[in-house]
């Protein structure tokens, strides 16, 4: 089939046309030039190839068997170029061709697509209720009834189990029966400050009978290697089913029962023990969590091994969480100020410092009585329901916990009350059990170093380093932070000041 010569070609001769095409396509003149010399009238130059004789292809239409043509590129080669077919209109490489057998084609393609697909879905629906089966059959609870009574658990355990029902509650979740997966709750209040907690927390429960994951949980909650539902399954995305009854009202009533045990005292003496533990490793792992958001923000490298622990271990005998917190912010500062001002300083060397600079600054803080600041808690690392549970319920510090210096629990911690002896360290009065300065308080009056500075006129560092030397002989330092003085020994001081032979005047000092 022979292609027609375009009407503003038609006055050249065909050696004329071979010069004109040689001229576009290997001479690259310029469109404008080449109108010029042929004569070429009545063409946008953005168009000129469009007029150009298609060249015969080497191959024919592989449906009718006709010649196939090749069109001229454009300069910039984005149009043109497509080879067709002159008798069915054929067009290679184009998924959009309207030929009759690319039409034909293209519907046998998707009918077979979708005979695929849906013989996939229902393969995957056979699996998924194969796999629903098998998951029932393995997770299948075998009594709701609680594996221990309520008064027989650990204080782990009943703070564990607590801790469960707060998370649902917050969270408004309308069924307890069931427990949320942990990943929906994440986002409004996390079950503990870290993963090892969480996975302590559940394998306590789930060992103890009293916790059981639930067998309708979503099936991506499963894990499944090579089309076979292996025991394994991502604890973060499972639901739980509290095993504490047979029906909404036993559950609820031993929770009931488990809450009125953990408010009211005396608890199970094995309690008061486990208690403590319970409070210094939430604390802990408050420390640590403080930790990794400063070393993230400041962009360091959080140390978060054994000797970190040991570290932090040492400051909540003497500090509350909140001024830890303070302690690692200004530790982490100045780590990565020194990182900045040394910049062949790596992250890791860096954030190495933050311990060390921890230490060294503790030391300080207990050499000159320094004040240290407790810092509300962040809003990116909020109060856990384990926090909640513990301080609020079973502790009943509520939400001054950020502030109290964490101690060792006995019946004497709530039975006997707090004492009056408070730590200044320029934030609100953190009470302190003592019971040899409630004895000694009954004899004769103790003063703190900011009290006995005033009256002397001295520093307080001054006052700590006499406390130190022996000036003061029974001054005694609480919990390793702060230095009590009898104001006797105060008065026999100052009557050592005043000049031999002039008696005083008063006995009393203003």
């Amino acid at each position: 089939m022979k292609q027609p010569i375009d009407e503003r070609l038609q006055h050249l001769s065909k050696a004329e046309l071979e010069r004109l095409i040689y001229d576009y396509t290997i001479s690259k003149m310029k469109v404008k030039k080449i109108c010029e010399k042929y004569r070429i009238q009545n063409v946008r130059l953005s168009h000129f190839f469009y007029i150009l004789p298609h060249k015969l292809a080497d191959h024919p239409c592989r449906h009718c068997g006709s010649e196939m043509y090749t069109t001229y590129e454009s300069r910039s080669g984005s149009r043109g170029g497509k080879t067709y077919c002159g008798n069915c209109e054929h067009i290679e490489s184009d998924c959009s061709c309207r030929c009759e057998p690319c039409k034909a084609n293209r519907q046998a393609r998707l009918q077979l697509q979708y005979e695929e697909m849906r013989a996939n879905n229902l393969k995957a629906r056979e699996f998924s209720n194969d796999k629903r089966a098998l998951i029932r059959e393995m997770y299948a609870v075998k009594s709701m009834e609680p594996g221990l009574p309520y008064y027989l658990l650990s204080f782990e355990q009943a703070l564990a189990l607590l801790s469960f029902y707060y998370l649902s509650n917050q969270l408004e979740y309308e069924n307890l029966n069931v427990f949320p997966p942990l990943n929906e709750c994440s986002e409004f209040i996390r079950l503990a400050p870290s993963v090892g907690s969480v996975e302590r927390m559940i394998d306590i429960l789930t060992s103890a009978g009293l916790i059981a994951v639930n067998p309708e949980s979503n099936l991506d909650a499963f894990v499944v290697e090579n089309n076979q539902l292996t025991s394994s399954y991502y604890l973060y995305r499972v639901s739980w089913i509290p095993t504490l009854g047979n029906d909404g009202d036993e559950a609820s009533e031993y929770i009931e029962d488990l809450q009125n045990l953990a408010r009211n005292h005396p608890w199970p003496f094995r309690w008061y023990d486990e208690a403590g533990e319970m409070w210094q490793e939430l604390s802990l792992g408050e420390c640590s969590e403080i930790l990794e958001y400063y070393a993230n923000k400041f962009n360091l490298s959080a140390p978060l091994g054994e000797k970190t622990r040991m570290l932090f271990k040492e400051l909540l005998h003497d500090f509350s969480v909140g001024q830890v917190q303070a302690i690692v912010y200004k530790a982490v500062r100045d780590a990565a100020a020194y990182k900045t001002q040394k910049k062949y300083l790596s992250s890791g060397h860096a954030g190495n410092l933050i311990a060390l600079i921890c230490r060294q600054y503790v030391q300080k803080i207990k050499a000159n009585e320094w004040p240290v600041e407790t810092y509300n808690r962040s809003n990116v690392c909020p109060r856990t329901a384990m926090s909640h549970v513990l301080h609020d319920i079973f502790l009943g510090h509520g939400e001054k916990e950020h502030g109290i210096i964490y101690q060792a629990i006995t019946p004497a911690y709530f039975g006997g009350g707090l004492s009056d002896d408070v730590i200044d360290l320029g934030v609100e009065p953190v009470t302190i059990k003592d019971d040899s300065l409630e004895k000694e308080s009954a004899v004769s009056k103790t003063l703190s170093i900011k009290e006995v500075a005033v009256r002397l006129n001295k520093p307080r560092s001054t006052i700590a380093s006499w406390c130190k030397r022996g000036v003061f002989p029974n001054a005694k330092l609480v919990s390793g932070v702060m230095w009590q003085i009898p104001e006797p020994d105060l008065l026999d001081y100052e009557a050592r000041l005043k000049p031999p032979g002039r008696p005083s005047r008063s006995n009393e000092i203003a």
